[in-house]
């Protein structure tokens, strides 16, 4: 008997196609096995060097590309990480890199000793930071480094160490609108945006005040939630907003107004949860999103979303659903970090191969995973030969496999014999001749699904 032992149907004939139209991608992994210090990684970044640095619930890490070097907390070195509880890395435009944790504050990574400054927090000394749990980082065009807390927001100079406070006042609507900073964002004009756990602020920098722009139940023109983790803004200069539970704002600051996007059950290209945890940049003015139940790319010209999700059946998908962080670096790779999930990274520069496979769970997916020939009908569906579980048609338009093999009970219009070994369609008519293993000559008619 002879055997093919082939693991993977792949659609030669347009794989082209395929790429253009399937919105798909499949992603490699990096855990704990390759070196990684924790399965959670809050924060990525790509220095101007060229290493990867991973912020993570157990350490920083730096990758060359072959290698991890981790950096923990030494309660022997001062100059080592204040803790091991890593929620962002940022560089700034001189290439300075800024490392914000939980517990241990902001620290400055010097590159020639490979060690860290730390900034430490006081809440008694307003020369220092508020608060020693970081929870945002932000350079303005003027070098200063915003650092938000969840105790109040600090404006930083690098050059003096110089702290400036901005404090939430419960009875000055021209404070912060709460002292919890979840982010920071500089638009295209200067305007610092600062979101918080009750609302939206607009920083005046002339004034030192703030404007507010919080939830009003009553007005849907209002925003949608007073939850803000993340901002972005588009080409168009709208701002981008990414609520805890529910979905993504735009605002468009000439007309103070904001579009609202939500996960609808029934429309795939919406977002694919509403608890959005980032928004960062893609490419061709698109935005990776991140949720608690999936990674999307969002189109705000189109206003429509593509979901990548986790699929157990699938080791190319994203290792987890609920994703933590993205980067996008110049190369076109996209490294993305997930709850618990590692590291997962998507290269657009290789081919992309699309995998079917069985699943016993599935009844439309390929019968058995040893694939011997192919033939393309009149349609451009694929009828597939295997050693094992007969014969498969793939129709494009759902993705899916229909099966004939020999289970007379199951499917009236099975094949004789499971094991097929070559398929040759006739030149003449739409008939498929058969070759079999114990079998012999089959002659398949497709119109009638008759053997």
């Amino acid at each position: 008997m002879i055997k093919i032992y082939l693991l993977l149907f792949i659609n030669f004939c347009v794989l082209g196609l395929l790429q253009a139209q399937n919105p798909d991608i499949r992603f490699s992994h990096l855990k704990k096995e390759q070196g990684l210090s924790h399965s959670t990684v809050r924060s990525i970044l790509k220095d101007r060097q060229g290493f990867m640095w991973f912020g993570t619930q157990d350490g920083l890490n730096k990758y060359d590309g072959i290698k991890f070097t981790v950096y923990r907390n030494n309660p022997h070195d001062p100059k080592s990480l204040r803790s091991n509880d890593i929620n962002l890395v940022y560089e700034d435009k001189v290439g300075r890199l800024w490392i914000g944790s939980f517990g241990g504050a902001l620290s400055l990574y010097d590159r020639k000793t490979d060690s860290f400054v730390h900034f430490v927090d006081d809440a008694t000394n307003n020369q220092a930071l508020s608060n020693k749990d970081i929870t945002a980082l932000c350079e303005d065009r003027n070098g200063q480094l915003w650092v938000g807390t969840y105790w109040n927001l600090n404006r930083l100079n690098p050059k003096t160490g110089k702290v400036t406070r901005f404090v939430a006042n419960p009875t000055d609507t021209t404070s912060l609108s709460a002292a919890a900073v979840l982010s920071i964002f500089e638009d295209h004009r200067g305007n610092i945006w600062v979101g918080t756990t009750d609302g939206l602020n607009l920083f005046n920098s002339k004034t030192g005040k703030f404007t507010r722009f919080q939830h009003r139940p009553n007005d849907p023109s209002s925003i949608g939630q007073n939850k803000i983790k993340s901002l972005q803004e588009d080409a168009h200069g709208n701002l981008l907003i990414g609520l805890e539970n529910n979905g993504i704002d735009r605002f468009n600051p000439a007309q103070g107004s904001f579009t609202h996007y939500q996960h609808n059950p029934v429309n795939p290209t919406t977002i694919s949860n509403n608890n959005v945890t980032f928004i960062t940049k893609a490419e061709q003015g698109k935005f990776w999103v991140g949720t608690q139940i999936g990674l999307n790319l969002f189109d705000p010209i189109k206003g429509s979303f593509v979901r990548y999700l986790n699929d157990l059946s699938d080791e190319g998908s994203l290792s987890s659903s609920s994703i933590q962080s993205a980067f996008q670096d110049k190369q076109g790779l996209l490294w993305v970090g997930a709850y618990a999930g590692g590291i997962n990274i998507y290269d657009k520069n290789l081919p992309y191969f699309k995998l079917y496979r069985r699943n016993n769970d599935n009844q439309t997916t390929l019968s058995f995973n040893t694939v011997t020939s192919f033939v393309e009908d009149e349609a451009g569906n694929i009828y597939v030969g295997t050693d094992g579980g007969g014969l498969n048609l793939f129709k494009r338009a759902s993705n899916t496999f229909e099966h004939f093999f020999s289970k007379p009970d199951i499917n009236k219009y099975s094949m004789p014999i499971g094991s097929v070994l070559a398929l040759i369609k006739s030149k003449t008519t739409n008939h498929i001749w058969v070759g079999t293993y114990g079998g012999g000559l089959q002659r398949f008619d497709p119109p009638d699904e008759n053997v």
